[in-house]
């Protein structure tokens, strides 16, 4: 006996319109003429509720629409004989179709026959739980509108493709319907091709049981088949596909071996299309705009492994991974791979479970020994969310054939971690699946029950391409050990990742980090990494990185983005960043970033290295503001930017350029360092910005904030080159240059309209033995030192101190500022500055509490120290006079002593001929008095004839009654005349 729950019945009751009322149901057909077998009927009224209502005993039979006939002598086995013929094409009726458990239904047909149509017109959906069987190589299409349920016995015997659907009818050309709700045989001559289906509204749903697919991934998540069940299976290159409303695969295999599964849940009326290929059928959901459900669980599967894998093609509303199911489509051999299409307008999930051999999965790649494309993978949807060792791999880990695309478009993509216990980390990566995206290619495999290791025996010269990921987003969030990562093992280049979205969120674990990973671990370089977007934020030891493991070069990293923020670690002190390292021969990978703000705080890091050979990262930026501060928590980790030669390498390490159009702030212990302790010279630093802040120590006052190129061996250290409108380092911010070691200390240089050095903020070069550090400063309106500011070429043992070279127009030293180029055993350097004002600060031999300029040495030669500042001509901007001045000691008269407090003045714009001779036409008396005044004064004036007296010597003057002025040589007494000015006292005036 089966059974169907309570709500199946209602589904049903509703969709054939039936309508209940009153304590005993009555049946009525509000639609359709229906033949009604005797059923139960459960949940009518709240008083009157069950689980399960028993369905007609399983059977198969035909109605009296068609000319079907079937035979059955034990009513376990079904033989299905005669239908309607057209050409190639048999058609079938049935009013019930269910097959009972371990039973069979055979379709008895002739070999020729391409096609076989069976639809079910009775109201009770189709249970199987034994084989379809049918000769030759023909088709079967199986439609029941009431629903479909296969058990876990169900299995297909058939030659051809199979199509289960909830469908109404089958469309064919000329408007001609295989309808099960509808029956008309006579035009059935004429029909050839199907061209699609017709839905009805709320179709009925269709269920797959199974005992699960029994798989366990191997090395590099390889599933092995031994013990998985076949389900329901179609021969070699045929199509399996399921049609209707909510699919639900619970436990249940699905297997099309270098086939077709095409599986699609409908939710609405309208027509799905059926086009033809040259190996059958496609699925054509363009008039349907409303999906339902498609569901694995309980460790489903469906597997179109092969030669070359088959095609998947999932549409649904909601389609979900879950409970260990797993999407195989591997390549087996030389042949290409098919296409992995999956489309779900609300959302796809891909959620794991706590069995770490039981992952939920999309697994496209190329198994060991073949040689073909791994085929692409391609997903449309609203949301992806991948969780708990959920993850997509589209590789080729143990094949030569390149790997596979993918390609995902959706508004969010949520990659969710799960966090595991083990006792080690050995235990950890032998056996963890981490939750993501997943590309890799493999040019060496283990041998079976060992262990993978990369030897002279093991290696193949294969060339298989990694394929690439992209993913066009609105919001990508990864959390805790989510992971988007290409790999290649082999020859050729790793595969590229591209992300386009307005949002990026990558938040770590507590056991490891989570990110965007490329990387390399052969001759091949890792892929590109390539970052759209407009915010990417990575917390908890979340990373985008770039690794070069071995002989190939690191892919490089380039994010073009609105707002970067890199922030923190995690419980392990795993720090968050973006990060391109090389760990032997190869060189790191780029990072070129281009964003409006930068941020870095908590112990983020943009850091480039090299461990052994090959050339660090350049990292190259171009912001608008660049913010970095602070160190990790645990205190061990600085907030900055890196690029470093580690212990044991012999590579370079690579330059930092940085250009931001406002501001770089470095302030609590955060810096930017260029450095070297191996065998490798450390790289140069270049910035240049509109302002630029090194400010303040970390919070524990172990760290200062600075911007550094050093040595820690006998390699030279790189160059500094700064260029800002204004260069602030202050509470004891530093900028140095440096070395160790043997190596060369190297040159700080800065451009700036003004440096301040305020409270203990310094500029540092120096040197152990190696040459000296030398500093160039040029600022073009001030440099400024208070509160200790310090600008230092100090040498330690034999070095040489470095020389310091200033030009500013104004130089000022306040509270013991200092311009030190002082050495121990060696020579003290040189300083030179040009200056038009150089204030408080003053030369001296040794330093003092003062404002000091130094260039001493303790056991060598001191320094020199020039200061240069412009000599001022007194008859700058004087000019020849045109004639020798007469001497005007034997020309002029004395009248009278200068009396006390008595004055000649004489102003104006006139001034004294060269001498009594030479009168010329200036004006040597102006009347300033008003115009008024001058008029009348001349209105009444008589003109003197002209007398030919000659030039005297003027010894007084008189006034008139007009108080007109006359100089003359000797008074003549008049009654109008004034008393005449004494030279004697003022008071007579």
């Amino acid at each position: 006996m089966k059974f169907v729950s309570c709500q199946m019945r209602l589904q049903q009751m509703q969709r054939f319109g039936i309508v209940l009322a009153g304590i005993l149901p009555k049946l009525q057909p509000l639609s359709r003429s229906l033949h009604l077998s005797i059923f139960s009927v459960c949940e009518i009224a709240p008083a009157l509720t069950c689980q399960f209502a028993p369905l007609t005993q399983a059977q198969i039979i035909p109605d009296s629409s068609l000319s079907t006939t079937v035979t059955s002598p034990d009513n376990q086995n079904f033989v299905i004989e005669n239908g309607n013929r057209a050409g190639n094409n048999l058609f079938h009726s049935f009013s019930e179709f269910s097959v009972p458990t371990n039973g069979s239904a055979v379709f008895d047909n002739a070999i020729e026959i391409q096609n076989i149509f069976s639809r079910v017109t009775g109201i009770n959906p189709s249970d199987i739980d034994g084989v379809i069987q049918a000769n030759g190589t023909a088709n079967l299409f199986l439609l029941n509108p009431n629903g479909l349920l296969f058990g876990k016995n169900a299995s297909l015997d058939i030659g051809g493709s199979f199509l289960a659907t909830t469908a109404e009818s089958i469309l064919f050309s000329d408007n001609i319907e295989f309808s099960a709700v509808a029956t008309a045989p006579a035009p059935l001559l004429t029909i050839s091709t199907p061209i699609g289906l017709r839905i009805d509204n709320n179709p009925s749903s269709i269920t797959v049981k199974g005992t699960g697919h029994n798989l366990t991934l191997g090395w590099g998540a390889i599933p092995i088949r031994d013990q998985r069940p076949v389900g329901l299976q179609v021969d070699t290159g045929q199509t399996l596909a399921l049609i209707g409303g909510d699919i639900q695969i619970e436990g249940g295999n699905l297997t099309a071996n270098q086939g077709r599964v095409e599986l699609g849940s409908v939710a609405q009326s309208g027509t799905v299309f059926l086009p033809p290929t040259a190996d059958g059928f496609t699925v054509d959901y363009a008039a349907i705009d409303r999906f339902g459900d498609l569901r694995f669980t309980q460790a489903a599967s469906v597997d179109v492994s092969g030669e070359g894998s088959g095609n998947l093609h999932f549409q649904g509303g909601t389609i979900s991974v879950l409970e260990g199911s797993t999407i195989i489509s591997n390549v087996l051999g030389a042949d290409p791979g098919g296409e992995v299409r999956v489309r779900a307008a609300e959302s796809v999930d891909i959620i794991g479970t706590q069995n770490r051999d039981l992952p939920s999965a999309f697994v496209n790649q190329g198994e060991l020994g073949s040689t073909g494309h791994v085929g692409n993978v391609s997903i449309e949807t609203g949301r992806l969310q991948i969780a708990d060792g959920g993850f997509i791999a589209n590789s080729s880990p143990s094949g030569a054939g390149p790997g596979g695309d993918l390609t995902i478009t959706a508004n969010e993509i949520d990659i969710i971690g799960d966090t595991r216990l083990f006792d080690d980390f050995e235990d950890y990566f032998e056996n963890v699946y981490s939750t993501g995206l997943l590309m890799e290619v493999l040019s060496s495999v283990p041998e079976q029950g060992g262990d993978f290791g990369v030897n002279a025996q093991n290696l193949h010269s294969l060339e298989a391409k990694v394929g690439t990921i992209h993913l066009n987003v609105d919001t990508l969030r990864l959390v805790g050990e989510a992971l988007i990562s290409t790999k290649t093992f082999g020859l050729e280049q790793g595969g590229s990742i591209t992300i386009y979205a307005r949002g990026i969120d990558l938040i770590g674990g507590a056991l490891y980090d989570s990110g965007i990973y490329s990387s390399s671990n052969g001759s091949g370089s890792s892929g590109a990494i390539t970052l759209d977007v407009d915010t990417l934020r990575a917390t908890g030891a979340a990373r985008v990185s770039s690794i070069a493991f071995s002989q190939g070069n690191g892919g490089p990293i380039t994010i073009d983005a609105n707002e970067i923020e890199l922030m923190g670690t995690n419980s392990m002190d795993f720090i968050s960043g973006i990060f391109v390292s090389a760990f032997s021969e190869g060189d790191a990978g780029s990072v070129d970033l281009d964003v409006n703000t930068l941020r870095i705080l908590e112990g983020g890091q943009i850091a480039g290295g090299t461990f052994d050979q090959g050339t660090g990262s350049s990292i190259t930026i171009s912001a608008n503001e660049i913010e970095l501060t602070g160190i990790s928590p645990s205190g061990e980790f600085t907030s900055g930017i890196f690029v470093s030669t580690l212990s044991d390498a012999a590579g370079n390490a690579g330059t930092i350029d940085i250009q931001a159009e406002n501001r770089i702030q470095i302030t609590a212990g955060a810096q930017i360092t260029a450095s070297t302790s191996g065998a490798g010279n450390a790289g140069d630093i270049r910035l240049q910005a509109g302002e630029i802040d090194v400010s303040g120590v970390s919070n524990i006052g172990e760290y200062h904030s600075r911007i550094a190129a050093f040595s820690e061996t006998d390699f030279d250290a790189g160059t500094i080159d700064i260029t800002a409108e204004q260069l602030q380092v202050t509470d004891q911010g530093r900028i140095s240059v440096s070395s160790l070691g043997q190596g060369d200390a190297s040159e700080l240089t800065i451009r700036a309209d003004q440096i301040w050095l305020t409270d203990g903020g310094a500029l540092q070069a120096e040197s152990a033995a190696g040459s000296q550090g030398n500093i160039v400063l040029n600022a073009d309106s001030l440099l400024f030192l208070q509160r200790g500011g310090l600008i230092s070429t100090n040498a330690t043992n034999g070095a040489t101190g470095g020389n310091i070279t200033i030009e500013a127009p104004v130089i000022l030293g306040l509270g013991n500022s200092d311009i030190v180029a002082n050495a121990v055993q060696g020579d003290g350097g040189n300083i030179d500055i040009t200056t038009q004002a150089l204030l408080g600060l003053q030369f001296r031999d040794f330093l003092t509490p003062d404002n000091d300029i130094t260039a001493s040495s303790q056991a060598g030669v001191n320094g020199i120290v020039q200061i240069k500042t412009p000599d001022l001509d007194p008859n700058q901007g004087t000019v020849e006079l045109p004639s020798n001045l007469t001497d005007p000691s034997n020309q002029i008269s004395t009248g009278c002593l200068m009396a006390a407090n008595n004055s000649f003045v004489v102003s104006g714009r006139g001034s004294l001929p060269d001498g009594p001779s030479s009168l010329d036409s200036t004006t040597m008396w102006e009347d300033l008095r008003p115009l008024e005044t001058e008029a009348a004064v001349r209105v009444s004036t008589v003109p003197a004839p002209s007398l030919n007296i000659p030039l005297t010597e003027a010894t007084g003057m008189m006034m008139d009654t007009h108080g007109q002025v006359t100089l003359v040589a000797s008074t003549t007494p008049s009654s109008n005349a004034q008393n005449r000015v004494s030279c004697g006292s003022r008071t007579n005036m």
